[in-house]
């Protein structure tokens, strides 16, 4: 009974600990207006929606791998903690919370919702393939759509709100397809908002995954990252263009923008 209530007390710590962090970050993006209320699940939960863990769910995986599962009797993408890399617990808390929060502030048709499970993966894996699967041949029409729809999604986020809110990972891991090809922007881990009035955001940060840089404050994936930010480490929305214009070359020609050794 002892035990029972340790366990309780525990867990009830960590609700409060983590709900008063994405509050702290709800408040900051808001600029102290009233948030909607985000549901938070606990561990128990997730595992049984991802039947403990099954790897065969697994549908991806980066700084967290990602599991499709079943939450509030529908399917969704479950994102968990991935294997260890080089920063702190407390930094890969506050990457996921600013994930929440920032997608909160965003009602978009081409920005994935929380937990919306996309059957057609990544724009990357249709363009270069994944895990031996066979590749999609999206049509030159598609590619076109699929471009055009990123670019409402990063339009929007631009312009289309008081505080202007720069993704700062635009790359093809990153655009989602869904049953229908549809273009879904994701993953908002290194997303700012800039305040009102405000050219830029002085941005600093702590790196994450091997894809990202390290020892530095800059974020976002080798191959993506706009030079100026990376001199400046002024975030502006030219940072999103210079990574769309990746992608634009990435589309086109179906190479991959960076080769590993």
């Amino acid at each position: 009974m002892e035990k029972a209530r340790h366990v309780f007390e525990a867990k009830e710590e960590y609700f409060i600990q983590n709900g008063a962090m994405l509050l702290e970050k709800q408040i900051t993006c808001n600029q102290g207006r009233d948030t909607e209320p985000i549901k938070i699940f606990s561990a128990k939960e997730i595992q049984q929606a991802t039947n403990n863990y099954d790897p065969n769910l697994i549908l991806g995986s980066d700084i967290a791998t990602i599991y499709k599962g079943i939450l509030d009797e529908r399917e969704v993408a479950i994102k968990v903690k991935g294997p260890p890399i080089h920063c702190s617990t407390e930094t890969m808390v506050d990457f996921f919370l600013q994930q929440v929060t920032i997608k909160q502030l965003i009602s978009h048709k081409n920005v994935v919702r929380h937990y919306e499970f996309i059957p057609n993966g990544t724009l990357s894996d249709q363009l270069h393939g994944q895990r031996n699967k066979i590749t999609c041949q999206i049509s030159w029409l598609d590619r076109v759509r699929i471009a055009t729809e990123t670019s409402y999604a990063l339009c929007y986020m631009h312009y289309g709100r008081l505080r202007p809110i720069v993704h700062l990972d635009v790359k093809s891991k990153n655009i989602f397809l869904d049953e229908f090809l549809t273009a879904k922007l994701s993953n908002f881990g290194f997303a700012v908002s800039i305040a009102p009035g405000e050219d830029f955001f002085q941005g600093s940060s702590v790196p994450l995954g091997e894809d990202f840089f390290h020892g530095s404050s800059v974020r976002g994936t080798y191959g993506y990252v706009d030079p100026e930010y990376q001199a400046t480490l002024q975030v502006t929305e030219k940072c999103d263009v210079y990574s769309f214009g990746v992608v634009l070359v990435e589309v086109l020609s179906s190479h991959r923008n960076v080769l590993k050794a």
